[in-house]
């Protein structure tokens, strides 16, 4: 009896036993994806597995000044990474800099690339655009040996509404510019965004993600970004982004209507602002000229009234003192051959 017990004992832990195990098992899949999800916002203070190429620094919460006080410098937390400099290359430093890593994509779900970012450049409206500074996102797939579409260029603009206008050279706000300053170099900047790019069917490869800034080719122009907030994985609701400060402007706002911002860029991209800069202010004095001009009218009598000798009645008024058919320095008290003189000014009395 008492064996039939123990028996009876141990089969009911064993059932117990079985049935947590069905409970709590977790896919080998499901570990794997939580041990290979890329999650990097910086906080450690240090660039983790991240290679770093040119100006790459941890920066901590601040205002950026270069873009007239109206951006952070961090998305979310107490640090991001800043990715190239205020200085080009002209003065110090490398043209491109850059940060990297490589990674194994998460197998299963539906894996995506997020990251926070927000770039400051130095805009030069007279280069062409393929030689302004740009931010680019480059991803490798290493296991298929293809580059990624993961969207154009972002070159700086002054025209562009992807930007806001930022600090001037000679450090004057917007407000204190005339609209010809535009036609000069001024930072740009793009704030805080969020981003993604859809990693689905690439399970189980290795990736090489780098985030490039460059300066203009022309060298006298600098480019920086920032970064944080960067994860590969299931995709997930990122941090809200700061708010801009000090209501910063929109690159070309006001500008209305809207065929007039498309001008201006077109303007831009084929350098022609120092022309327009040279020849309006020209235009405009011209106008002004004009403007404060008295343009006076002095009347001619009609050919038969000067053969007579009479003016018609609704022109008399008109009449100016001075006639402009007599000869400079001529006597206008002459008589003429067939008037006589009162001897009492100048009156003519015509047969």
């Amino acid at each position: 009896m008492t064996s039939s017990r123990a028996t009876a004992r141990t089969l009911l832990l064993l059932a117990v036993a079985m049935t947590a195990a069905v409970v709590f098992y977790e896919p080998a899949t499901k570990t794997a994806y939580a041990q290979a999800a890329v999650s990097d916002n910086f906080e450690s203070g240090g660039f983790g597995d991240w290679t770093t190429s040119g100006q790459v620094s941890i920066v901590g919460s601040a205002i950026d000044p270069q873009t007239a006080n109206g951006m952070q410098t961090v998305a979310q937390g107490n640090y991001s990474v800043r990715v190239g400099d205020e200085v080009a290359w002209a003065v110090a430093g490398d043209q491109v800099s850059s940060i990297e890593r490589e990674v194994v994509v998460p197998s299963g779900g539906k894996p995506v690339l997020q990251f926070s970012y927000a770039v400051v450049a130095n805009d030069p409206p007279s280069h062409d655009l393929v030689d302004k500074p740009n931010f680019r996102l480059e991803i490798t797939d290493l296991t298929t040996n293809e580059t990624l579409p993961v969207g154009d260029f972002k070159y700086s603009s002054q025209t562009s509404g992807d930007w806001f206008l930022g600090s001037s050279p000679d450090g004057l706000d917007i407000s204190q510019r005339s609209f010809f300053a535009f036609s000069g170099d001024r930072w740009v900047f793009i704030p805080w965004k969020h981003e993604k790019v859809d990693l689905g069917g690439r399970g189980g490869h290795q990736l090489r993600i780098r985030f490039v800034l460059s300066d203009c080719n022309p060298q006298g122009h600098a480019a920086y970004g920032y970064f944080d907030n960067i994860r590969i994985g299931d995709e997930v609701a990122l941090p809200s982004l700061p708010a801009l400060v000090n209501t910063p402007i929109p690159a070309g706002v006001p500008i209305d209507p809207g065929f007039l911002a498309s001008f201006l860029r077109w303007i831009e991209q084929n350098k022609i602002w120092p022309l327009v800069a040279c020849l309006t202010p020209l235009l405009l004095l011209g106008l002004l000229g004009l403007g404060g001009r008295k343009v006076v009218e002095t009347y001619r009598p009609p050919l038969d009234s000067r053969a007579t000798g009479r003016t018609s009645p609704e022109r008399a008024v008109a009449t100016p003192t001075t006639r402009r058919d007599v000869p400079p320095g001529a006597d206008t008290n002459m008589k003429t051959p067939n008037s006589t003189s009162s001897g009492k000014g100048s009156d003519t009395k015509m047969k």
